[in-house]
């Protein structure tokens, strides 16, 4: 599958803040020992993200997920990675922002944007790079991206291991 890779340093200026709409909250939630996932997120497969952060498998400490309520119900989710197998581009400082999803009812809204720009402004630090890496095809995520200010800094693929996508990895081409 054909990708395309966008990346944003710390240090690079953000752009000016958006702010939600009055109809939305949101949380930026970091994994506890008591805390494996957040209410209303599915628990397959954020238990393994949970677990591997737990085991100490990912880059550093930084794995969290940014989300958007309206009312009590969750309308937005992206989640931020630190590096590990499926992201050998990346260094042990980066966060990739990733596993991206909006219910259809509230897309179009700018809420991938505003939770794209938050993760970066909440998550700064020196030296930091952050990734996102989304299909070819996939405008609105493209979109959304861009909005925030990142940079296409290549294209590339994903790659299945053992026939197998769940443990595939991501190949930077350029």
């Amino acid at each position: 599958m054909k990708v395309l890779f966008y990346a944003k340093e710390s240090q690079d200026v953000l752009a000016e803040s958006d702010s939600l709409n009055k109809d939305y909250t949101y949380t930026l939630w970091k994994p506890m020992i008591i805390s494996v996932v957040p209410l209303g997120v599915p628990k397959i497969p954020f238990i393994i993200w949970w677990a591997m952060h737990y085991l100490r498998l990912l880059g550093n400490r930084d794995y969290c997920l940014f989300i958007v309520y309206s009312g009590d119900t969750i309308v937005h989710r992206s989640c931020v990675f630190p590096r590990y197998f499926r992201f050998p581009f990346m260094d042990k400082d980066d966060l990739q922002i990733g596993d991206t999803w909006t219910a259809k009812e509230h897309r179009g809204k700018g809420l991938a944007t505003f939770a794209i720009r938050k993760i970066f402004e909440l998550n700064k630090k020196s030296g930091r790079r952050f990734w996102y890496v989304t299909e070819e095809a996939n405008i609105a995520s493209i979109r959304a991206v861009e909005n925030a200010g990142f940079a296409q800094i290549g294209k590339g693929e994903r790659l299945d291991r053992f026939g197998i996508k769940l443990i595939g990895s991501y190949l930077l081409e350029t």
